[in-house]
């Protein structure tokens, strides 16, 4: 079951992200969420070609992504929240849009999900498979293959520094301007510190443009 929110679908359970989306600026005739933040990466974005949102939920960056850059990959591990991101981020206007099922990891390997209903954009990896969530195939980023990404978008509740392990080739590669998640207290569940992302990225010569509310914009020199 879905609802709409000012244009936006979301899980009907959802109610965390309500007055962010009622009360934010609107792009594109819907609701946005954090745009600030995004706009905020614009300016050390070199080239609008591909664009990677890692822990895409339901769209919300895609949507705007999808209207800048030439091509979209989104990974969402959620079946429901893939549901959401189809009816949000639409193809058209030139912009190639592919959504994967995987989680993404620094290995292949089966990652059990926490869900909260209320709040779907916390979706986690659980550290025990208690069999009270959805269990889903991960894949290293650098598997994909994937060229010319000019950005890339790192949201996974705490799991960042695993994802970044598996996308060192791309990362160090492709050179992408990079936003990434490192919110206090979230890395702690898997042994990890609050910026150790942020340390990874800066050991391969990424370079720290700002920090909003415990995202991380990076670009390269």
């Amino acid at each position: 079951m879905r609802k709409q929110v000012k244009g936006i679908w979301l899980p009907e359970t959802e109610e965390h992200l309500i007055p962010f989306i009622e009360n934010g600026p609107e792009f594109a005739g819907a609701g946005t969420y954090q745009l600030h933040k995004l706009q905020a990466a614009f300016p050390y974005i070199k080239n609008f070609r591909h664009a990677v949102d890692a822990g895409a939920h339901v769209g919300l960056w895609s949507r705007i992504l999808a209207r800048c850059f030439a091509r979209v990959t989104a990974f969402e591990p959620i079946e429901d929240h893939r549901a959401c991101f189809s009816e949000n981020v639409r193809p058209g206007q030139g912009c190639e849009i592919e959504l994967h099922p995987f989680a993404l990891a620094g290995k292949e390997e089966v990652l059990p999900f926490a869900v909260s209903p209320e709040s779907t954009g916390g979706t986690h990896v659980r550290m025990e498979n208690t069999g009270a969530g959805p269990e889903v195939a991960a894949r290293p980023l650098d598997s994909f293959g994937l060229a010319q990404v000019d950005f890339m978008k790192i949201d996974c509740e705490g799991y960042e520094y695993y994802i970044l392990q598996g996308a060192e080739q791309t990362v160090r590669r492709e050179r992408p301007c990079i936003v990434v998640e490192q919110k206090p207290g979230k890395g702690s569940i898997y042994g990890l510190d609050d910026t150790d992302a942020v340390k990874l990225l800066q050991s391969w010569g990424a370079e720290l443009k700002f920090e909003i509310a415990g995202d991380f914009c990076f670009a390269w020199p």
